[in-house]
């Protein structure tokens, strides 16, 4: 059957036309040339005819614009015999057959070719190769009719025929590749099977000998006799344990949290990780068969052309944007072990090395990204180390640079592109499809303007400047140790709206009478922990992502009302049951984030610098370390990931920003003018009256006054 496939001739298609086609164009344009140089002709108009003529003559020769052919012959006037000697010659060569040029690469060894005419789609057999014409064939064809040449005309006459006689010749015998391959696969199906009796014993090949085609097939034959079986089951039985046992090693490798303890990510980040590896793993493998195929059809590309083009950094991407870098890593290995997996050969190596470098950068460069645009350097980074990286492999492997590498560099560039944009398509819809949350997101909701925080202004003005000093405050903190600063300062925004419920039960808001001093200690309880609950339901009627809700439910822990609890404890009367302390704890749960922990710290030290009456540097420092101290010591932050160095850290700026915001100002004098016989007055403006109670009564501390915080 190979030889029966060997011995069936190409095909080629012979477009017969094409000559007489581009001898006609050519003698319509020497025509012109000749009346425009007629002497009747004005000079405006015979330079507009010439023009004409020039631009249609280099639309029909490939001819460089700056070749002295156009001007020769003008010089000439356009010599009908120049024209006639070489049109004649185009024709002489077309008419043999002028091959193109992937031509001979195509041929081999044939020694015959079967030609189908174009025009009549008439089929015939050449049997004489030497008669068509390559473009080696050419030139020695063109180095002959120079000679002839030499004898009738001059040397520049010669080089001018010359000339245009390659600008005008076109190859117009083409290689039909789908074609020759369809009737070498019939032509080996037309041989019948052909089978050969072994007896038992029968040597088949000698030790030591050279094994020919013939010893390979008996071979081949004796194996697949003996019907060995491949039990798939097992196969993909092992392939998936080994699989799985890696992806879940992995998954607890990057889930160790502080203290080493284990903390697996939610089942929908794990269900949006596992559709990235899927997909991408089902995309490689779409793109290494469907190039495959286009590759034997086209010789411009490589059956791994339409793989460099895949945007497969996208998952990368996504990934960073939504869970950070240590998550996104996570992603990048699971993807890129899978994908090795499936691509078969040595091949795999270069897929590893293309695809991990390729998601490194895209993770690296969507570090922190606040906005959209960060998406274009992080596409343009891509395809830059994308063309690195197949440059370094195709230096290593030594390969031939041609079109198929510009091709491999194009869709590496490619990749890039839409590595960006479908990122950039996605993630709003993975938003809203997981519910997951991005710093763009963060952005959105951190508006003032939104309509929650300007119902929270207009209806406990307090309570909303108080939280906006305290979402400036924890965005620095967060920035100093590594926390997110988006989500903590819009948790700052949010943390205490449920007060619009009842804004004058909260110190912040009341501009006199405390409505504290009219309830029992028990009922205050519960209005400041109703404050709580009824924020964690305003974020979740809002849609406020999970993250904030988590904020506000955590932002006070389990800590305890100090202030009412002491009070309770002086109004408890002998006989009655003992003050329960966990009646006076919020119900929690503590902080279980970095940015929730920052949230507590930031709520409850602006709240105590606020108190104070005399707000000097001194007294503030004092007490921001006082209220840390507490909130440490009652273990409020013993669930989330903030270290003691963090907290150090945080002590300092918030004292720094604090004193900034709360420190004295001068006091300037109001002057009046005085009338003629009136004694000189002089009044000074207030530096704010009576001070303010503590605002942190709901840990152990020693109160002065009634306080609701």
């Amino acid at each position: 059957r190979l030889e029966a496939e060997s011995q069936a001739p190409p095909v080629f298609l012979l477009d017969n036309l094409l000559a007489g086609h581009l001898v006609k164009q050519a003698g319509q344009i020497f025509q012109r040339a000749r009346e425009a140089l007629a002497p009747r002709k004005s000079p405006e108009n015979r330079s507009a005819a010439l023009a004409e003529a020039k631009r249609e003559f280099f639309t029909l020769w490939n001819l460089p614009e700056e070749s002295p052919v156009w001007t020769d012959l003008v010089e000439r006037r356009f010599d009908t015999a120049l024209e006639k000697r070489a049109l004649e010659l185009v024709l002489e060569i077309m008419a043999r057959g002028f091959l193109d040029e992937s031509a001979s690469a195509f041929l081999g060894a044939a020694t015959a070719i079967t030609v189908i005419d174009v025009s009549d789609h008439a089929e015939y057999i050449k049997p004489r190769l030497d008669d068509l014409v390559d473009r080696r064939e050419f030139n020695s064809f063109m180095e002959i009719q120079a000679r002839k040449l030499a004898v009738e005309h001059d040397r520049e006459e010669t080089a001018l025929i010359l000339d245009l006689v390659r600008g005008l010749a076109r190859p117009n015998l083409k290689p039909d590749r789908a074609q020759t391959l369809e009737r070498r696969w019939q032509a080996g199906a037309k041989v019948g099977e052909i089978y050969v009796d072994i007896k038992p014993g029968q040597v088949i090949v000698q030790e030591g000998t050279v094994i020919d085609q013939e010893a390979m097939e008996k071979v081949k034959a004796l194996r697949a006799g003996q019907k060995v079986e491949i039990n798939w089951l097992k196969r993909v039985a092992g392939a998936f344990l080994a699989l799985f046992l890696f992806y879940n090693l992995v998954m607890i490798l990057f889930s160790l949290g502080p203290k080493r303890r284990l903390v697996p990510p939610p089942f929908r980040e794990q269900l949006f990780m596992s559709l990235i590896v899927l997909l991408t793993t089902l995309a490689t493998d779409a793109a290494l068969v469907f190039g495959t195929s286009l590759s034997w059809d086209f010789d411009f590309m490589e059956n791994r052309t339409i793989f460099f083009s895949l945007p497969l950094p996208a998952g990368a991407m996504l990934a960073g944007v939504f869970f950070g870098i240590r998550r996104a890593t996570l992603v990048l290995t699971l993807v890129a072990v899978t994908i090795a997996a499936v691509i078969p050969g040595e091949a795999r190596v270069m897929a590893l090395l293309y695809i991990v470098n390729g998601a490194i950068v895209a993770i690296l460069s969507l570090k922190h990204m606040t906005e959209r645009k960060a998406l274009v350097p992080a596409s343009f980074w891509v395809a830059v180390f994308n063309c690195l990286t197949l440059m370094s492999l195709a230096l290593y492997s030594d390969s031939v640079w041609g079109p198929q590498t510009v091709n491999n560099f194009l869709a590496a560039v490619a990749c890039g592109f839409f590595s960006g944009v479908l990122t950039s398509g996605l993630i709003p819809l993975v938003e809203m499809a997981f519910g997951f949350n991005t710093n763009l997101k963060m952005l959105e909701l951190g508006n003032l303007d939104s309509p929650i925080l300007r119902e929270l202004m207009l209806s406990a003005p307090g309570t909303y400047h108080h939280s906006v000093i305290v979402g400036a405050l924890v965005e620095a903190a967060a920035e100093a140790i590594g926390a997110n600063p988006y989500v903590a300062k819009v948790g700052a925004y949010y943390h205490d709206i449920g007060k619009m419920k009842k804004p004058l039960y909260f110190v912040e808001n009341q501009s006199g009478e405390n409505r504290h001093d009219t309830l029992a200690p028990s009922m205050s309880a519960l209005v400041l922990v109703g404050h709580v609950r009824e924020g964690a339901e305003m974020g979740r009627a809002n849609q406020l992502p999970k993250v904030i809700i988590d904020i506000i439910e955590q932002h006070h822990g389990v800590s305890l009302m100090g202030f009412f609890y002491q009070k309770a404890k002086e109004h408890h009367h002998p006989g009655l049951p003992e003050v329960n302390e966990g009646d006076f704890r919020y119900p929690g749960p503590k902080p279980r984030s970095a940015e929730a922990g920052l949230v507590m710290l930031g709520d409850v030290c602006e709240a105590a610098t606020r108190s104070l009456a005399e707000p000097t540097p001194l007294k503030i420092r004092n007490m921001v370390k006082f209220v840390v101290n507490q909130i440490f010591s009652d273990g409020q932050l013993d669930e989330c990931s903030l270290k003691t160095s963090d907290i150090a850290v945080v002590v300092n700026i918030f004292t720094t920003m604090l004193i900034g915001i709360y420190h004295h100002r001068v006091a300037y004098n109001q002057r009046k003018t005085v009338q003629p016989g009136q004694p000189s007055l002089s009044a000074s403006w207030p530096e704010g009256g009576k001070a303010k109670e503590p605002a942190y009564a709901h840990l152990s501390v020693e109160p002065t006054k009634s306080t609701a915080h």
